[in-house]
Parts: structure tokens; C-alpha cells; sequence
């Protein structure tokens, strides 16, 4: 084995509790060929886009660094109180998988407004970071997942795997690949309220009564550093239809 492969044998990953399988597909199963359209996914904790022009295999890589980063983070720092600890293992553990990227601190959101909405906030903050386009394409996602029915099971395992009575964390991303080039930026959001939270990416309330913070990431993807790594990853992943499903946008 090489040093990045026995990096991700070594990895202890967080198993589903929900006992809410996604069954739109896998990521393994070769369903992406010929759809390197717009598209969204929820990837356990998070809503990742792609910008047309996004090959399949990149979009697997993309998802499944992401999704193997989440677990990590998730094994090591299940606690709600340990969501800053959580987002540190999680940068490391893409960084390791050869994500390049610089900031990883966060800022507090304060709002100017006396009615706190999460959904409002949430483009606020991602419009000065993403171009029109992929601002357009994050819009699209949201209003996607927004659509699901409360029995929707890909609904049902987003809530429960984003928080719990009043704390939470997500991500927001979108991927380009642009001359051979796979880029990703991200959004990291933290929440915590004082009364309960549901619907989270459409949650509301008074200022006063949340704390929100969020960290951009903006990075391009080591393709040598992945690639030495790749088919160890999709081992290690197994089966991803319990925690990736599509989005129709």
C-alpha cells in the first residue's frame, strides 16, 4: 500500500442510525455516465451542486471525498458541543486526501435584521463568494430539496443527520472542472438556537435567539495525490445509498 491508501484503510467511519436508506442511487453504480448536466445531491450532511461539464468519475471523486471527510469528523466528534473539533478533522482529512485550499477559520453571521432566516442568510452569504451561475445553480439546489415532502426519506435522513434539538452544522458546495481542473467551493454553516430547530436550511426566529457562523472553502483537488488513493476510497465507502441521493432540480 501506499502512504494515502493506508491513510484511508486506517479511518474509522460513523455508520448510519438512521436506518433510512437513500435508494435514488449509488455512487459506485456508473449512473452519472452521460449526465454531466447541473445536478445536486445530498451527501449526508450536505448539499453539493455540480456546474455542467463535470465529468462522472470527478463528480464520484468529489462526493466521496466529501462524504468520507463527514464520516470521519462524524465518528470522531459525535458530540454536539464538538462542532468546531468536528470541522477540524474534517479539513484534515481532505486535505490529506489531496484538497487544496487556505481558509478554514469561521465567521460569525450578525444580522441586520431583527427576523433571523436561514434560507435569506444562507445566499447572502454565498452570493459574495460564487458567480452568478453558480449562485443561480445553489439557488435551484435549495428549492430542490426545499420541495421534498416531510416523508420524503432523503428529507427525513438531511434533518436528522444536521441536528439535533437546537444545534446543527451543514455544508453548501458547488464543483467546476474547467480545463482538467476540479475546483470545489464550499460552505461550512453552524448553527445554535434557543428554541427548536426544524426545517433547517428554512428555519426562522428572532435574531437574539441563534448563533450562526459559517467558513468558506475554496479549493482545487491534488489529482496525482487523489488518484494514488482513489479505488481505496470507493473500498472504504462501500455502499453510499444511505447517505447520497439525487435532488431533482
Amino acid at each position: 500500500m501506499n502512504e494515502l491508501e493506508t491513510y484511508i484503510t486506517g479511518l474509522e467511519l460513523y455508520d448510519s442510525e438512521n436506518k433510512l436508506p437513500f435508494t435514488v442511487r449509488k455512487v459506485t453504480d456508473n449512473l452519472y455516465e452521460g449526465t454531466e448536466q447541473e445536478s445536486a445531491t445530498i451527501n449526508f450532511k450536505s448539499v453539493q451542486s455540480f456546474e455542467a461539464g463535470v465529468s462522472a468519475e470527478r463528480q464520484e471523486d468529489v462526493l466521496n471525498s466529501l462524504l468520507l471527510a463527514q464520516r470521519v469528523a462524524t465518528k470522531a466528534f459525535p458530540d454536539e458541543k464538538q462542532l468546531m473539533d468536528w470541522h477540524k478533522r474534517y479539513f484534515e482529512v481532505l486535505e490529506r486526501l489531496g484538497w487544496v485550499f487556505a481558509n478554514t477559520g469561521f465567521d460569525s453571521y450578525e444580522s441586520q435584521s431583527n427576523l433571523f432566516g436561514i434560507e435569506k442568510i444562507l445566499l447572502e452569504v454565498l452570493g459574495t463568494v460564487l458567480t452568478g451561475n453558480q449562485l443561480a445553480i445553489i439557488v435551484k439546489s435549495i428549492q430542490a430539496l426545499k420541495s421534498l415532502g416531510s416523508d420524503d426519506k432523503r428529507f427525513v435522513a438531511f434533518e436528522k443527520n444536521t441536528h439535533s434539538l437546537n444545534k446543527g452544522n451543514f455544508q453548501i458546495g458547488i464543483a467546476t472542472e474547467e480545463n482538467n481542473v476540479l475546483s470545489i467551493s464550499s460552505t461550512a454553516f453552524v448553527v445554535k438556537a434557543s428554541k427548536k430547530l426544524s426545517r433547517i436550511l428554512f428555519f426562522s426566529t428572532e435574531k437574539e435567539n441563534v448563533e450562526f457562523k459559517y467558513c468558506h472553502i475554496k479549493a482545487i483537488l491534488n489529482e496525482a495525490q487523489f488518484a494514488t488513493g482513489r479505488e481505496s476510497l470507493r473500498k472504504k465507502l462501500g455502499d453510499t445509498s444511505e447517505y447520497i441521493a439525487d435532488l431533482d432540480m
